[in-house]
């Protein structure tokens, strides 16, 4: 999903195509992973040589892979202007599902200028930089079309923008919020049917100046350009104090992946701050240092000045410009640090994060700034700054962090404490406390450095960024030398189609004409009944009208369900419940109580391929079924309930003994527990979504299906239609991204 994107004059860049609107690259080349190969069908390099590191398993992921690592190494003449660990990091935006992601990093940095490098699978692999002038494509720029009466529109001055805006158009910049929050997408829920006005074609929002100590941010500036900004800085010599502007240089590099950070712009970032309560990685080091922002509110032509974080924390959703963000450069007396814990070190928004800053002279702090950012609920989160810690820590002197440091660690960790008493959250208290607590201690160990006692000055070390490094070279076992092909190691035959982007999934199949769309209607909930899909089927009906083909349920099936750990040879109980039954059902029957939300309990079969359409009809379908709860269990919305804060868990592997069963009956252990907790559906991910293609074939039928098991597919299909295993025949090129999800469930899809 990663492409190269090109504008005249300016370097080329990574974005992720599935979140950035066709219409925001007006007047820029587009390459694909396909462009890549040359004219003679030759592999680029890059491509070449990640297939000969055996960076390429399932293959589902690699062309993304490739298209990151070349629009890195084609802005750095081949990698001749990297280093190893820039190129390490390059592709930390790009999600490998397999175990193959160490030679994937090992053939990344192979590019660089002092790679060390070497690949044993295949030792006359080359290594380092590449030809770029000979092997990479000419850009091709494509004719300008100027297109009007649309749903689109790109101002090239802010009088315009707003505007447009007075007329009801809706600002959008880098589209990346889409990604988050599908509503935002162009086509989403809350942009749908709206004019859309760019932001991208206005100079003044994209412009940053340096203006006496501060620097004017413009709000359409992407991250990737502040952060270039942030370094030319540091490199000028001209910022009093380029040690603070590197951790936030560095701290940019952290959020999210290159083909984000391409196209997120700060105002946008903030934007979702303010109206989307998102958890900014922005908002908390940049208000921390004092960071203001300029705003056109509605109907005004002249922009007001606010507090970035008392912008962001204002309740009321705000239907005005962002023009910039002035930031203070900090003076050369200023300590600052910006923290972030999150599920990974890099692409993932953080849990809890913070930024501090304070002037620090004479062994004493004044004009302390802590802001924590922290998820709250429902991925909203909330913004708080830390004022009791704040005048704690401006107490502090040096020689008490000599001679007492326990006394000031207990005493600043409780304002912490006290600081987020108010504060509900999504982590739990503990675990937030503990978090800030921890920032807030790294802080004062670099603060006071040398006063602190010699045990105590690891302490500002933070575990979230050090630095990680992969194996110096791939390890393969070299086999007897039998002097024949047969036992030396090789490529994998398709490692190269994988990397150029012509290998065949499942999904990439040209259907044949008349083939006919499946889509599940499912239980929206466990542990219940739905009362027929008869509604379904007329709502279905008019829906798609002449596409309707038929709706299927349990009834129309000769065999309702399959245990397919038994067709495996997998019909083994987990320890914890002996009596586990592994069987699928097809499609839920009527009367049967779900076991899962999500549960299929009908397919909608529609023609034509406005696959989009057929799914939403199908989701529609799945809303409108009559439920019937079982049981003392209630599902339903439980925000607004009473706070559960002890987290619940299950650490029990065995089957609970008799005798304590029967002692909680005899104290009274028959009746329910009154109380609510909350317990969302387990999610799966693919990189490959579940996908099966049949086509009916000489009295039998072909079946494609992205499974690991083949023949557990044939099986499957033969116990249900009554065919014979000689009438059907099942596929499978490959795989992408099963990660052990592809084993036993494509079957019952099939």
């Amino acid at each position: 999903c990663t492409v190269a994107l090109a504008w005249p004059s300016q370097k080329l860049c990574s974005a992720a195509s599935c979140i950035t609107p066709l219409a925001t690259l007006h007047g820029a080349a587009v390459l694909t992973v396909e462009g890549l190969t040359s004219p003679d069908g030759a592999p680029h390099p890059v491509a070449e040589r990640l297939a000969k590191f055996n960076g390429s398993q399932c293959g589902f992921c690699t062309p993304g892979m490739v298209m990151q690592l070349y629009s890195t190494l084609s802005n750095a003449d081949g990698g001749k202007a990297c280093a190893e660990k820039e190129l390490e990091h390059c592709i930390n935006g790009n999600m490998c599902r397999c175990t193959g992601y160490r030679p994937i990093i090992e053939c990344a940095k192979s590019f660089a200028a002092d790679t060390k490098v070497k690949s044993q699978l295949d030792p006359t692999v080359e290594v380092g930089p590449y030809d770029a002038a000979a092997a990479d494509p000419k850009v091709i720029f494509p004719p300008a079309q100027t297109l009007t009466g649309g749903m689109w529109k790109r101002p090239t001055t802010v009088p315009e923008a707003l505007e447009a805006m007075r007329a009801g158009a809706q600002p959008i910049a880098g589209g990346t919020a889409g990604g988050i929050y599908p509503e935002l997408r162009p086509e989403g829920a809350a942009l749908a049917g709206r004019v859309l006005v760019d932001l991208g074609g206005v100079p003044e929002l994209k412009a940053m100046t340096l203006e006496g100590t501060t620097l004017r941010i413009g709000a359409a500036t992407t991250w990737t350009a502040f952060s270039e900004q942030l370094r030319e800085l540091v490199a000028s010599g001209s910022a009093a104090n380029p040690a603070a502007l590197s951790l936030l240089e560095q701290r940019c590099s952290s959020i999210a992946g290159g083909q984000v950070r391409n196209r997120g712009t700060i105002g946008g970032n903030i934007a979702l701050a303010r109206g989307r309560a998102f958890i900014s990685d922005w908002v908390p080091p940049l208000a921390a240092l004092g960071a203001m922002i300029e705003v056109y509110m509605p109907g005004a032509w002249a922009p007001e000045r606010h507090n970035l974080l008392s912008f962001v924390q204002e309740q009321a959703p705000c239907h005005g410009l962002i023009r910039s963000v002035l930031l203070p450069l900090p003076a050369a007396d200023v300590v600052f640090r910006s923290f972030r814990v999150a599920k990974r070190s890099r692409n993932a928004h953080a849990l809890v994060n913070a930024g501090i800053s304070a002037s620090f002279s004479a062994g004493k702090a004044s004009k302390v700034s802590m802001v924590v950012g922290a998820e709250v609920a429902e991925g909203r989160s909330v913004m708080v700054r830390l004022k009791a810690f704040e005048r704690a820590l401006e107490k502090v002197k040096a020689d008490e962090v000599q001679n007492a440091l326990p006394s000031v660690i207990t005493t600043l960790c409780d304002k912490v404490k006290s600081d987020l008493s108010l504060v509900f959250f999504d982590v739990g208290r503990d675990f937030a406390e503990h978090v800030v607590s921890g920032f807030a201690v790294k802080f004062l160990a670099a603060m006071f450095g040398d006063c602190l006692p010699k045990e105590w000055r690891s302490a500002e070390y933070c575990l979230h960024d050090m630095d990680r490094s992969t194996a110096s070279a791939q390890a393969f076992p070299q086999p007897t030398d039998l002097k024949g092909p047969l036992n030396k190691p090789m490529t994998k035959t398709t490692a190269v189609d994988q990397a150029m982007g012509i290998a065949q999934y499942t999904d990439d199949m040209t259907l044949p004409e008349g083939a006919l769309t499946a889509a599940f209607v499912v239980c929206p909930e466990a542990n219940v009944v739905f009362a027929g899909v008869d509604a379904c089927r007329g709502n279905a009906m008019a829906l798609l009208g002449e596409a309707y083909h038929s709706l299927v349920t349990a009834d129309d099936l000769a065999e309702s369900s399959l245990n397919v750990g038994e067709m495996l040879g997998l019909a083994v109980p987990p320890m914890y419940n002996a009596s586990f039954d592994n069987t699928h059902y097809l499609l839920l029957p009527l009367g049967e109580p779900s076991k899962f939300a999500g549960q299929p309990v009908a397919l909608l079969l529609a023609k034509g391929k406005d696959y989009r359409k057929i799914e939403h009809v199908a989701y529609l379908c799945s809303q409108d079924l009559l439920l019937e709860r079982k049981g003392p269990v209630m599902i339903g919305n439980l925000l607004g309930g009473e706070e559960v804060t002890e987290p619940l868990t299950c650490t029990k592997t065995k089957a609970i003994p008799t005798a304590t069963l029967e002692k909680a009956k005899a104290a009274g252990g028959e009746n329910y527990i009154a109380g609510r907790f909350q317990k969302d559906s387990q999610a799966h991910f693919y990189m490959e979504g579940q996908s099966t293609v049949v086509i009916p074939d000489e009295g039998g039928i072909t079946c494609y299906a992205a499974s690991q098991s083949p023949d557990c597919v044939q099986k499957a299909i033969c116990k249900v239609t009554g065919l014979v295993q000689s009438q059907v025949a099942v596929k499978q090129r490959r795989v992408g991204g099963a990660f052990g999800g592809k084993l036993q469930v494509p079957a019952v899809f099939a």
